[in-house]
């Protein structure tokens, strides 16, 4: 061995570089320093790295070096190296971490891992390198994550002894193609603008880059601890925390001009940074990335990006590098994909070990997402699982002790309501409080680890949302433990009146109570405390803290005096805002005005023909309007055209029934409601649901009374309802937003019967025409259109036209809703035709339809009162061709630029959580259900399903998806037969079915036996009954059906008196027509020869050409061809 001697800086030093090396070697440990002291050497590797196509920063000497000598104490560093003809030709640095895993130099601060070689197609260094490794660590394993798209790794399936040892994982690699002109557009945008003025409101907003290392190093440590924070809440990752060799590592890398270092700041205030690797040409987003919860409404994360990005083109930087991963805000970000491969190597059973447990994560994974359960949620659920497991943990004989005891005292405070705590700012002490800071995240960070009721994820990941939100965290620590956290809302000015007398002061809700075990006894001095920190904060010397906890003792221990909730008159707030301060005794509202309620009348019951009589009487009616009028919660679904047109045309199904207080013949209130399902007869049997009048056709179900009378109203008429109809269920959804519900937990006798459930409405509110804006997208699917033929938009306003309309809109409706859900709702339920013809006579209908050549293909009935319209009449549209054109869609957005073109305010699109509803919504508010019942059994099963409910919109699932796809499940498994099922099992084992190939002369083609199909029509479609025989749902042929026509295949139908008897699916290409899937009753198969035959008729009248082409496999459509006189051609 020779060594040559080289000069450095400040010594000289004996070069490890072997000129008489030829081949592989690796070197481990303290030969990797000293190799690494070796400039040649430095050289070399530098001129590599230069050189090879896929190199990034992150093999880089200055990036490498640097990380192996930081963190030599925690890594054995490896290097493996192919030197040919003195020159280093191949290199792969690695590094052991003390579990025994082998990974590239850089651990998880190189987001990328790869060897280097000078030559884009050598395979044989790596597996070279890989042989000498396994040679020196035979039982270690090599994780490398993350392998660029350009590396070559073919031969880890190529070759059998490397397939079996290694397993290949893609990821979604999401890159910004930096393009200054895009990136300024999008700064322009709307939303952008008034996000961006909105911080500058704030302060003085400023982009700025660091390039300076003093700079850099002073404001380190707080960006370091905003990435902590908000990594420990979303991904339980606290990197700086728990590596302080982190912050190192950065510092030395800025040095080096290695790292690209952002940030944004109102006045002096970090709201966002970003510390990037930089390349050449090149920004790697692996550093830090960090912004401040208190500023998340304003998303100053994306406006940082969206600055950075036009900096950088400014700069000269060719790509953005999101760096892989499912991030929302990269695909937002990205302007392209590609891919980057995980590349994990074991032993001989690895790889087979690595694609079964790969292959099982996905099949679960595809039966969620079948469920509706979203690839977020899905992770969400994984941290979820895993936060669990940290609990279990925990939980020593001490800690299941605490953890009882915590549990048992949130189970008493979820029975509490909401109390007012008095705190005079003089009573508190002076001296002896706790050291409490606001919204300190280091001191959020330093929440135990070993709690058993929250793990510090679900801790961080609330505190985060609370400060998002607007909430600040006041929090209180000692060595080195969090003890205790009050969060608590912005205040606002009141003035408290009460027997005493008016009483200025600041109204605050403490919305969450954190507290260690080791910090319980001193509770009550922590409250005391925090009510210090916020009299500095404020110039009254009163306060006013709300919570809904029982717990009093801590409170009163505090110093603070209870009372029953005052009369509180907030300044700025509106009147809905008002009214939710209630008093506890009554339920009624204190700030309704100082008229009290008139509770000096009684409540009668009417059912039946007497109620339908009643709504009859025009001075009732008259009585009814003046109450609907001074009703502020009142909606269209409670005026009499609708409840009496509704009574009318389902008397026969289900039992009017009418609440209502009279006092001098002028209604003091009204409560519309019907027994479902129950005739006159029968109304006293035991079970039947009480519910809205207007059931499904009513989207808004509440009581009529003026707004002094609305909690007491509705509190007598419910008990009268209850005497008289025990044992049914009250139901009314939804309940609109405004309506009085406080009464529901205020007293006790409706808090222990009754369920309250929220869901988000979506509304779409534009102020002028010019609001609405359509993108590129729209005009696209409406030129497709255009060139089908003549396009209309039109508002049907004759009752003729609506009349002759809705059987075509019937139609398409019943299909839709069959093939999605197993129901049609105008063939189910014949009185609904004759209801909404009864609406649109009292004028109460929108209606709307969107035609290609006079033929509906879209259209919408809302229900319509003054400026608002409500979409619950009807929605539907053609499945033609419906993935690629989104008639639907289209009609919504024409619509909606028409309803503000005549005035309308707000478009109500429903509640539902449906994609679309919220893609098109503008805002969201919430509205209510309420169930009301005295059998326990059913509120404990409907508390279950309300939790259920809850559960799955947190991890983003739509209720009403995973509730279908379990129907769904139950309802095929109803109709499963096992013969049907045998057949097609047999069929699929069978060798594949061939390929015929029919080429027909239209000339020869004669006319056989007529037989009255029709294409494409829904009608035919929905005469389809389940079919045993063949083990073909109603559902699962319809569902399939739309599927088809929504992919853009046609269908010839053969209705019988009562049944669908043939239907053949054909896809009609340029070239060819192909025969895709067939049915054809058993009464028919004689027949199907002569059907095919007056099918190809039909597609021949459409073909230009002396021949037609046609291609079928099916073995019985291939034999029906043959019967009619058709001869495949031969190949």
């Amino acid at each position: 061995m020779s060594f040559t001697a080289s000069a450095t800086k400040s010594k000289t030093v004996v070069s490890l570089f072997q000129q008489d090396f030829e081949g592989t070697e690796l070197l481990s440990g303290e030969k990797v320093f000293n190799l690494l002291e070796d400039t040649r050497f430095l050289g070399e590797w530098n001129h590599l790295w230069k050189a090879c196509p896929w190199a990034t920063v992150f093999q880089s000497p200055s990036f490498v070096a640097t990380w192996y000598r930081i963190y030599r104490k925690d890594f054995v560093p490896v290097l493996i190296r192919t030197t040919h003809a003195g020159k280093v030709t191949g290199l792969l640095t690695l590094a052991a971490d003390k579990n025994g895993l082998i990974t590239g130099a850089g651990a998880n601060q190189a987001e990328y891992q790869v060897w280097l070689t000078t030559d884009a197609n050598d395979e044989q260094f790596i597996k070279n390198a890989l042989l000498e490794l396994r040679r020196v660590f035979p039982r270690r394993k090599l994780l490398l994550k993350y392998i660029p798209a350009e590396v070559p790794l073919g031969w880890t399936e190529k070759d059998a002894q490397w397939r079996r040892r290694c397993f290949v994982k893609t990821s979604s690699h999401p890159l910004m193609i930096v393009n200054g002109t895009h990136i300024t557009s999008e700064l322009r945008k709307k939303n952008r603008k008034e996000k961006i003025n909105r911080l500058s409101r704030l302060g003085e907003l400023a982009f700025e880059r660091i390039s300076n290392y003093e700079e850099f190093a002073a404001i380190f440590d707080e960006l370091a601890l905003q990435s902590d924070f908000r990594k420990g809440a979303m991904y339980n990752k606290i990197a700086f925390k728990n590596d302080p060799l982190r912050k190192e590592f950065l510092l030395a890398l800025f040095e080096q001009n290695d790292l690209h270092a952002t940030v944004l700041k109102i006045d002096d205030k970090i709201i966002a940074s970003n510390v990037s690797l930089q390349g050449p040409n090149q920004v790697h987003l692996q550093g830090i990335n960090s912004f401040d919860a208190a500023y998340a409404r304003h998303s100053p994360g994306i406006i940082h990006f969206l600055m950075l990005g036009k900096m950088l083109s400014e700069e000269g930087v060719k790509v953005f590098d999101l760096t892989p991963g499912a991030d929302p805000y990269k695909d937002m970000l990205a302007t392209e994909h590609t891919k980057a491969t995980t590349l994990s190597i074991g032993n001989n059973l690895h790889g087979f070990a690595g694609r079964l447990k790969y292959g099982i994560h996905n099949f679960l994974k595809n039966k969620a997402i079948g469920l509706g359960i979203k690839a977020q949620t899905l992770k969400k659920t994984q941290r979820d699982l895993a936060n669990y497991k940290t609990k279990l943990r925990n939980i020593t004989p001490a800690g299941f002790t605490a953890m009882s005891s915590r549990f048992f005292e949130n189970l008493h405070r979820r029975r509490g309501v909401s109390k007012c705590w008095i705190v005079q700012y003089p009573s508190l002490p002076a001296l002896g409080l706790l050291p409490v800071q606001k919204d300190n995240l280091q001191h959020l960070l330093e929440f135990d680890n070993h709690e058993t009721w929250y793990s510090k994820q679900e801790f961080l990941s609330d505190a985060m949302r609370r400060l998002e939100a607007g909430e600040h965290g006041y929090s209180w620590v000692e060595n080195g433990t969090l003890l205790g956290c009050a969060w608590l809302t912005n205040g606002r000015h009141a003035t408290a009146e009460s027997d005493t007398g008016k009483t200025d002061g600041w109204f605050i809700s403490l919305s969450g109570l954190y507290y260690h075990q080791k910090g319980r006894k001193r509770l009550s001095l922590f409250l005391q405390s925090v009510a210090a920190e916020l009299a500095a904060d404020t110039v009254c010397e009163t306060f006013y803290i709300v919570n809904d906890c029982n717990d009093q003792r801590i409170f009163e221990k505090a110093g603070f005096n209870g009372i029953d909730m005052p009369e509180l008159i907030f300044e700025g707030l509106t009147p809905t805002d008002q009214t939710n301060t209630k008093s506890e005794e009554t339920g009624e509202s204190l700030v309704a005005g100082k008229i009290k309620p008139d509770t000096d009348y009684t409540i009668d019951i009417l059912t039946g023909s007497a109620v339908t009589e009643l709504m009859q009487n025009a001075a009732f009616q008259k009585s009814w309007d003046q109450l609907f009028e001074n009703c502020p919660w009142a909606t269209v679904y409670q005026t009499t055209p609708f409840i009496t047109a509704w009574y009318h045309a389902y008397r026969e199904h289900h039992l009017p029934v009418l609440v209502r207080a009279v006092k001098n013949d002028q209604l003091q209130g009204v409560l519309p409601l019907t027994l479902l399902n129950v005739t006159r007869k029968d109304r006293h049997a035991k079970g039947g649901k009480l519910t809205g009048a207007g059931h499904y056709e009513a989207e808004y179900q509440v009581w009529l009374a003026a707004p002094a009378d609305g909690n007491a109203f509705i509190q007598k008429a419910l008990t009268e309802l209850m005497k008289q109809f025990p044992g049914h269920p009250l139901s009314l959804r939804f309940i609109p937003p405004g309506t009085p519900l406080n009464w529901v937990q205020e007293v006790k006798k409706w808090r222990d019967s009754s369920i309250v459930q929220g869901y988000s409405r979506p509304l779409i509110h534009y102020k002028t025409p010019a609001d609405v804006k359509v993108g590129k997208h729209h005009n696209n699917k409406l030129n497709k259109f255009k060139k089908m033929g003549d396009v209309r938009f039109e508002s049907i306003k004759d009752l003729e036209t609506f009349e002759r309309s809705l059987d075509e809109m019937a139609v398409m409706l019943d299909f839709r809703q069959g093939a999605l859900f197993n129901k049609n709702p105008f063939l189910e339920d014949p009185a609904k035709k004759d209801f909404l013809i009864a609406l649109f006579k009292q004028q109460l209908l929108h209606t709307t339809v969107f035609k290609v050549n006079d033929k509906i293909i879209a259209a919408v009935i809302a229900v319509l009162r003054n400026n608002w319209v409500y979409l619950s009449g009807l929605i539907c549209h053609s499945p033609l061709n419906a993935r690629s054109n989104s008639p639907g869609l289209l009609h919504f957005q024409l619509l909606t630029k028409l309803l503000v073109e005549e005035g309308i305010q707000y478009f109500d699109l429903s509640p539902g959580y449906d994609s679309y509803k919220d893609e098109l919504a503008t805002q969201q508010d919430e509205v209510q259900e309420l169930i009301i019942s005295n059998a326990p059994g059913f509120r404990v099963k409907r508390q279950f399903r309300k939790w259920l409910h809850a559960r799955m919109l947190s991890r983003g699932i739509r209720p009403m998806t995973a509730e279908l796809t379990i129907k769904k499940y139950r309802y095929n498994l109803k109709q499963w037969r096992p013969m049907p099922a045998l057949k097609r099992l047999t069929k699929k084992l069978r060798k594949q079915e061939i390929l015929q190939q029919y080429i027909i002369n239209k000339s020869t083609l004669e006319t056989g036996a007529t037989i009255p199909w029709q294409r494409n029509s829904l009608a035919n479609l929905l005469e389809f009954n389940s079919d045993k025989k063949m083990g073909l749902s109603r559902w699962k042929f319809l569902s399939d059906a739309m599927y088809r026509l929504e992919k853009g295949q046609h269908c010839f139908t053969w209705p019988g008196d009562d049944r669908l008897l043939c239907c053949i699916w054909v896809t009609i290409g340029e070239e060819a027509i192909t025969i895709e899937n067939s049915y054809c009753h058993s009464s028919a198969k004689e027949w199907l020869p002569a059907f095919l035959k007056n099918m190809v008729i039909a597609l021949g009248e459409d073909k230009e050409g002396g021949t037609i082409q046609l291609v079928a496999a099916d073995t019985q459509i291939c034999k029906a061809m043959k019967i009619a006189g058709f001869q495949p051609a031969i190949n």
